[in-house]
């Protein structure tokens, strides 16, 4: 009987025994599959934050080595800049694209907030917002240790849980608190600490570009019929031209001028642009006699040049907004033995035009070449506003003139009386009948006379 029972108990040790190594296997077996679940969310957690990471720290590598017009971004700015990603990136495209930008914007272009971290180096700011989280001894602990509930076989069998989570993790190259760090702690928003003002990075308007809008600024103002808009319209066209005019003869000699005036007539006749070549024409002409003309007491050479350039500022300026105001083929422009360049209508009906087209011309020079006080920039700035005509007063101000109102449609024109020409004199002559617009040879330089021809 004694050997039964002790059989009978030595059965049940082994059964029991049994069950327990079954229960830890499968145990074992989900523990492991477990961990290797974890590990994938892990694994693919941790790869999109690297490529988060590397690509705001080649964000941050591009903006250290931008300098901007009052210098590179201090760390409070990058790191705001930084703490939004997707505009920190288009800023990039910008420069990337028109690198002129970093000589035209100021690095304030980027406000930090007051949420933005100060003293804080930004790669180490980077570093700590892209970590990988950790989970704490505890809450490894509360996940696997050793369970008190359960069946006598099920907390048996959980003895070498720990031990077992532990040898899965580390077959796998990482620990137990990084792998329950991935799941307990979501990846981290960063919050934007800045003002950045995009609209700072746009292509800034070459001359061209404003020349030609204020061209259509004159067009749409006369379709809408407004005079004020017209009169604006036309004196800012004006201005443009004036400052054109300038940067054209800046720094250049006076061969250098005139050649540029021939090749301004040839292009002009090539594109078919009779009304632009005769102009450049008349101008050349002009300073041809204004080369020749002899100097002032005093004056060098780089001095008459000087008063030659702002002469043919006043007149092109004058001229060309003239021509704009008045219709094709209704004035001649001619030019005197003494360099005066007079406009004369065939149709004294269009006077009303030309004095309104004069008066916008002269107020659009008065303002190029006046001080913010009224008073002419210099004394060879005054003798250019006289020769487009323009009058001063006692104080030696300027007058502008009073634009006058347009033509009222259907009625009667008004006949101008005759007045003798004038060196860009505001009233137009009267009409010589047999005065035909006339066109010259483009002129050669002759390097042994040294001149035009």
């Amino acid at each position: 009987m004694g050997f039964r029972l002790s059989s009978f108990i030595g059965g049940m040790a082994k059964g029991f025994s049994d069950q327990i190594e079954k229960q830890e296997e499968l145990n074992t077996k989900q523990i492991q599959d477990n961990i290797k679940s974890m590990y994938l969310g892990y694994a693919e957690q941790k790869k999109e934050v690297t490529k988060r990471k590397d690509e705001l720290r080649g964000v941050y590598d591009f903006f250290k080595g931008v300098k901007f017009s009052d210098g590179t971004l201090d760390n409070e700015q990058m790191i705001g800049l930084l703490s939004n990603p997707a505009l920190a990136k288009t800023v990039q495209k910008k420069i990337e694209e028109n690198p002129e930008y970093v000589n035209q914007v100021s690095k304030n272009f980027v406000k930090a907030t007051a949420n933005a971290p100060k003293d804080v180096d930004p790669a180490t700011w980077i570093d700590t917002v892209f970590s990988t989280a950790r989970a704490t001894s505890d809450q490894v602990k509360s996940t696997f240790a050793d369970s008190t509930e359960g069946s006598l076989i099920q907390r048996l069998s959980s003895t070498n849980k720990m031990a077992e989570a532990k040898k899965a993790a580390s077959s796998l190259g990482v620990s137990l608190e990084d792998l329950l760090g991935s799941r307990t702690s979501a990846s981290k928003t960063i919050e934007s600490m800045a003002q950045v003002d995009v609209g700072s990075f746009h292509k800034k308007p070459e001359f061209k570009d404003v020349k030609d809008k204020a061209q259509l600024d004159v067009l749409d103002a006369q379709q809408s019929g407004d005079v004020t808009k017209i009169s604006s319209a036309t004196e800012n066209l004006g201005r443009i031209i004036a400052i054109e005019e300038i940067s054209k003869t800046s720094n250049k000699t006076e061969a250098q001028i005139q050649s540029d005036l021939i090749s301004e007539i040839q292009d002009k006749q090539a594109k078919g642009d009779k009304k632009g070549a005769t102009l450049a024409q008349t101008l050349l002409r002009q300073r041809q006699i204004l080369a020749k003309a002899p100097g002032g007491d005093g004056k060098t050479d780089a001095d008459k040049i000087t008063q030659s350039n702002l002469i043919q500022v006043a007149t092109r300026t004058r001229t060309t907004i003239i021509e704009d105001t008045l219709p094709p083929g209704t004035f001649i422009t001619s030019t005197d033995a003494q360099g005066n360049v007079t406009m004369t209508l065939r149709d004294l009906s269009q006077g009303d035009l030309f004095r309104r087209g004069n008066a916008i011309a002269a107020n659009a020079i008065i303002k190029e070449m006046s001080k913010p006080d009224g008073s002419p920039r210099s004394e060879m700035h005054k003798n250019a506003m006289m020769s487009a005509g323009i009058r001063f007063g006692d104080d030696g101000k300027p007058i502008k003139p009073v634009v006058p109102d347009l033509p009222v449609k259907g009625g009667t024109p008004k006949p101008s009386a005759a007045a003798p020409a004038v060196r860009g004199g505001p009233t137009p002559t009267a009409p010589r009948p047999a005065a035909q617009p006339t066109t010259s040879a483009v002129p050669k330089w002759n390097p042994a006379t040294q001149t035009w021809e």
